[in-house]
């Protein structure tokens, strides 16, 4: 058993150098991975309307392009902005003028630029902002706020 558990470990390792070294040289960065807000398939709730955005930093890089799109009803995607990140930031809070809208759906992605040359986008990372409270939320607020202020 012993000798089969480290003829495995063997080839595995073979086959992982075969695949580094037959790997074609792109020259362009390696792509970074967008960490927050959000998530790669069913969009996650923010309570925040203007997240701050983060990545993992690629070696070398420059700088970072950060692209939004507002994901409409159709799933059609409108371009909310794209922001150039100078430097090694691995992090980016929008202005208020950049802050996504409320009660709205969201993609995102993030590319490294290494010189000159823009790498590829990462993975798309989706989210909805909060939209306004409904009456019933409003109500239960109130409720709450009252209990709490007659204490």
């Amino acid at each position: 058993m012993r000798r089969l558990t480290s003829h495995l470990l063997w080839t595995g390792l073979f086959a992982t150098c075969l695949v580094l070294v037959a790997a074609p040289a792109t020259g362009a960065p390696d792509r970074p991975e967008a960490v927050s807000p959000g998530t790669p398939l069913t969009p996650s709730r923010l309570a925040d309307s203007c997240p701050t955005f983060s990545w993992s930093g690629v070696a070398g890089a420059t700088a970072y392009e950060l692209v939004l799109y507002r994901v409409a009803d159709r799933g059609d995607l409108e371009p909310v902005f794209e922001i150039h990140v100078p430097g090694d930031a691995r992090a980016w809070t929008p202005s208020a003028a950049h802050c996504p809208a409320s009660g709205a759906s969201y993609a995102w992605a993030v590319r490294a630029v290494v010189g000159e040359s823009p790498g590829a986008w990462s993975e798309a990372l989706l989210f909805e902002t909060a939209g306004e409270p409904s009456d019933d939320e409003v109500r239960r607020a109130l409720r709450v706020l009252r209990r709490y202020t007659q204490m």
